[in-house]
């Protein structure tokens, strides 16, 4: 045994009860709260739910819930192949993404569309590309290929940014770039830069993309995605918000503050956001393996892991804190929770052998997740908790609360401890 790696506990749950557990959860807590309580028969997916899961009336619907709904399917149906459910709701809204949101005319998805149309600007962002690109490259048949293909080259040829690399992020209807405007844009950033929330999720359906279909360029862009993120990643920590060269942008706690207070897109622009650290070391070592690189031979994601440990974990209550730096804002958000599963596996898969630190936080964070952030009365996840692990009144569902993160994560858990010896304990 290595130095710094604790003996096996022979008390501790063994890989194969996790993975069980796991998936119990993915079907108790998210799939089957989604599914079919969430397919409009009138085209695409419901957003709004109450806490108690009754439907809400809700405005116009964003490509982005719409993608995350359909890549979820998507998901499902891969596991789960003999259950029609998952397959006939992937179709489902692969088909109102391409019918309500492709712009047939000059290309690209629009952000947002209502049962008339998307509304007299028509914008389109590069966040609401990602997911679409994502969730179509996840979905069977070679018309969902050709859709996340055309999606890739209208953003590549309208958004890429030629001098500094990565891609602009808010785009007009005719796909002109908007690089000055006042006000937030639809994630609540601001006009003209470039953040972090947009340039991960590229990253991620890149990856999904490629594996199916592996263009060239599609590769290049891939490939310079990964060297910006781990540029910005140098210090171990990432910002949220860049500049177009991608040096960071500040932005002071308070106005940060005021974003939340109005229930603004989680788009988080000060000090660290510890959620994105985690989910920032999966999809960067995903997009490694994907360019066939050895995901494990470059230190940025284990540092990126480390430090959200090291600043985001709260020892006295559990879970991991919001944003950074400490006490900044020390609530727990669902989406952080399961991305941290993810993440703390993932290093333990890779560091195992050197540290136990890896396993010790993810069975704390698991515990956490099952005693603290599942709503046992209703079902589901509390999406937001109080800093001591109180449930706060928070809507189950809506434009910016879906089940994408968590299918996403404990499908990768039930995988991961799956892939060995089920019935030895984690080591």
């Amino acid at each position: 045994m290595t130095a710094g790696a604790a003996p096996p506990d022979p008390a501790a749950p063994t890989r194969g009860l996790i993975a069980d557990e796991a998936e119990r959860v993915l079907r108790a807590h998210v799939l089957e709260k989604w599914f079919p309580a969430a397919i409009d028969p009138a085209g695409g997916f419901h957003q709004n739910f109450a806490p108690d899961w009754r439907r809400l009336e809700g405005g116009p619907r964003s490509v982005v819930f719409q993608a995350r709904m359909t890549w979820t399917a998507a998901a499902a149906n891969s596991e789960y192949p003999g259950e029609t459910l998952f397959a006939e709701a992937n179709r489902h809204g692969l088909a109102f993404l391409a019918a309500r949101f492709w712009d047939e005319r000059r290309g690209g998805f629009f952000f947002a569309a209502g049962p008339d149309g998307p509304g007299a600007d028509g914008a389109k962002h590069a966040y609401g590309q990602a997911f679409a690109i994502f969730a179509a490259s996840a979905s069977p048949g070679a018309g969902a290929l050709d859709l996340a293909r055309d999606a890739f080259a209208w953003l590549d040829h309208h958004g890429r940014d030629p001098r500094h690399g990565g891609y602009f992020e808010q785009f007009s209807r005719e796909g002109e770039p908007i690089l000055r405007r006042r006000g937030r844009d639809e994630i609540g950033e601001t006009y003209g830069g470039k953040s972090l929330n947009v340039h991960l999720h590229l990253l991620e359906a890149f990856s999904a993309l490629h594996r199916r279909w592996p263009d060239p360029r599609l590769r290049a862009r891939l490939a310079e995605l990964l060297a910006l993120l781990r540029g910005a990643a140098a210090s171990g920590g990432l910002a949220t918000s860049f500049r177009r060269n991608f040096r960071p942008r500040r932005r002071p706690l308070r106005a940060l503050a005021r974003s939340l207070a109005r229930r603004e897109a989680p788009s988080l622009r000060a000090g660290q956001s510890y959620g994105h650290n985690l989910e920032a070391a999966c999809l960067m070592d995903e997009a490694a393996q994907a360019l066939g690189e050895d995901a494990g031979a470059d230190g940025t994601a284990r540092a990126l892991v480390d430090r959200a440990l090291e600043e985001g974990w709260d020892e006295a209550n559990g879970g991991f804190r919001h944003l950074g730096p400490p006490g900044a804002d020390a609530r727990k958000l669902w989406w952080v929770q399961v991305e941290a599963l993810n993440a703390l596996l993932l290093m333990h898969a890779r560091h195992g052998e050197e540290t136990s630190r890896h396993r010790d936080a993810f069975r704390r964070a698991w515990d956490f997740l099952l005693v603290r952030q599942l709503d046992a009365r209703h079902g589901g996840l509390h999406p937001v908790l109080a800093p001591d692990g109180r449930p706060l009144d928070a809507p189950k569902g809506d434009g910016w609360t879906d089940p994408y993160h968590q299918t996403r994560a404990l499908l990768n858990v039930m995988r991961t401890l799956r892939k060995a010896d089920a019935q030895r304990p984690l080591p």
